[in-house]
């Protein structure tokens, strides 16, 4: 176990918190986790070690690694007017929304629509990042769009392929992943869209800890 039993236990039961959209049990059994993510910020921990700037334009913050088995739980902060490229998972995910405003769409193959490369991302999950290889080339058509504010909750299975954008104020989310189903998912990227930054970009131990100090600050904030 990479954690303590009861913390990777008060992980996994957020699952149900997050499917029932329960925000007050959520609220309650995040000071524990909080606490633990603070702890980590001040050594070499697997937290730190799995958090990055994603090349997706979101630095990725994990708060709580209890291995694939388990849930882990993330705080992802967004930069502004980002547009992602639509992608899957190796597990499934539930997504709370604590500030800002972003969309989440959904997409399927199509026999006709945008013109995409497809990308294969193999993880083993014994370290950070993936190996890339690129499968061809297909249709795919959005399904869906839905706008999502401050409290509101969202969340896919692995297999479906999604991606989301945000307007001229970022957003921030606390992000929670299922165990993994797989161990790979898949990229879908416009012909159009220009080379992206390195998938890769380690978070510092002073961003981890400022950013986890500002979610403990939120949640503080909340229950006054």
């Amino acid at each position: 176990m990479v954690v303590e039993t009861d913390l990777a236990n008060t992980v996994n039961r957020l699952w149900c918190d997050f499917k029932n959209k329960d925000s007050a049990s959520i609220h309650r059994k995040m000071s524990p986790i909080l606490a633990h993510a603070l702890d980590q910020a001040r050594e070499e921990s697997l937290e730190l070690a799995y958090s990055f700037r994603h090349n997706l334009g979101f630095s990725k913050y994990v708060l709580a690694e209890c291995g694939v088995e388990n849930c882990q739980l993330r705080l992802h902060v967004w930069e502004a007017d980002v547009v992602d490229m639509p992608h899957s998972h190796p597990w499934d995910f539930q997504s709370l929304v604590l500030s800002g405003r972003l969309w989440n769409s959904t997409y399927r193959a199509a026999g006709s629509g945008v013109m995409v490369d497809e990308i294969v991302a193999r993880s083993d999950f014994r370290r950070p990042g993936f190996r890339y290889n690129r499968c061809g080339k297909r249709f795919i058509e959005m399904t869906s769009s839905e706008e999502l504010a401050a409290f509101d909750f969202y969340g896919l299975p692995y297999y479906c392929v999604h991606a989301s954008s945000t307007s001229f104020c970022g957003a921030a989310t606390l992000f929670l992943r299922g165990p993994a189903k797989r161990k790979k998912s898949y990229i879908y990227k416009f012909q159009e869209e220009e080379k992206k930054r390195p998938y890769l970009e380690k978070i510092r131990k002073d961003e981890y800890e400022e950013s986890v100090s500002w979610l403990a600050s939120l949640f503080y904030e909340a229950s006054e």
